[in-house]
């Protein structure tokens, strides 16, 4: 136990603060820290019992670095960790980003996650043509304005809203599955939604010849895809709102980026308790959100319990205008 407190934790301590400096002068310019940050925040777990053994072996200034660090993961993360609070109205725009899974072939399970939710707006990811031709027509008297994006093999993105679209663009064209931008009339109110699935990294999705060059493309894709909405988004007069699946979690660039202009819904801690089939989302291994522009304000994001034979959990927004 003590060669354990005397070697193990400081050299701990010192491989974590490592990895953030290095985050934070380089992020993911090199491209295994896009690996690790995917997983990174596991790897504090040990944090507070490192902290008590530097506080007892006396090593003050390792225990200033955990502090530090520990300070570091309660700004990233401690939104989702909050008890609930209090209760909101039901009041405001319902709206739900789902990433369906392309291979995904049971219909009626996948219909099965709109029937207890009253949406308003949808947002899709990985829809194929098939499922959308069941989805659309399925949903038809709910959401009678729909959108289907570029036809991808992997499936695309897709909305659907109870409001009449306005206008159509695509960002990102030279990507897969370019983002949509649509625009809607809600109640007289403009709002523009982007629905977005950026662009997948990972062991699975990298081919494993040139694996590095492979993984910084693919994360260069993923900012220009993030940039893209930050440029759409700045020439905007009107309130707006990105429904993705980001495949990016909270130390990743392109969330980053996005973060400089939205807000995370999920962040929000007061919620409401009266949604059927929802539980507050407090998932540390985000891909999925529901991010806020301006003139927009949420009461929480929360998970739908019925997967629809996805590999991802649809998340359910309540967004507001503000006055």
């Amino acid at each position: 136990m003590r060669r354990l407190s005397k070697f193990f934790f400081p050299l701990y301590t010192l491989g974590l603060l490592a990895w953030f400096l290095t985050w934070v002068t380089l992020n993911e310019g090199v491209w295994p820290m896009v690996l690790i940050n995917r997983y990174i925040v596991y790897l504090f777990a040990l944090l507070p019992i490192s902290a008590l053994v530097h506080w007892w072996r006396k090593q003050r200034w390792l225990l200033r670095v955990t502090l530090l660090l520990l300070a570091f993961l309660g700004w990233m993360y401690f939104p989702y960790a909050l008890p609930q609070i209090g209760a909101t109205s039901n009041d405001g725009l319902r709206v739900m980003t789902y990433n369906v899974l392309y291979s995904n072939e049971d219909l009626a399970q996948l219909t099965s996650v709109f029937e207890r939710q009253p949406l308003d707006i949808v947002a899709l990811q990985e829809v194929t043509e098939p499922q959308w031709a069941h989805l659309s027509a399925a949903l038809q008297d709910r959401f009678p304005h729909q959108q289907y994006g570029v036809t991808n093999d992997y499936g695309t993105n897709a909305v659907l809203s109870r409001f009449p679209i306005v206008s159509v663009e695509y960002l990102a064209p030279d990507i897969d599955r370019p983002i949509l931008a649509v625009k809607l009339d809600v109640d007289d109110q403009p709002l523009t939604v982007y629905a977005a699935h950026l662009q997948a990294y990972g062991w699975r999705w990298i081919p494993r010849d040139n694996f590095g060059a492979n993984v910084h493309v693919r994360t260069q894709q993923q900012a220009q895809q993030a940039q893209a909405i930050l440029d759409h988004a700045a020439a905007l007069d009107h309130s707006h709102l990105v429904l993705c699946d980001c495949n990016s979690r909270e130390l990743s660039t392109s969330y980053r980026l996005l973060m400089s202009r939205f807000s995370n819904a999920a962040h929000a801690i007061r919620t409401d308790a009266a949604f059927p089939g929802l539980k507050k989302d407090r998932d540390i291994r985000h891909i999925d959100y529901v991010l806020l522009g301006q003139g927009l304000e949420s009461s929480g994001v929360f998970v739908v319990e019925n997967d629809g034979g996805s590999d991802h959990q649809a998340r359910v927004g309540v967004v507001n205008f503000q006055d």
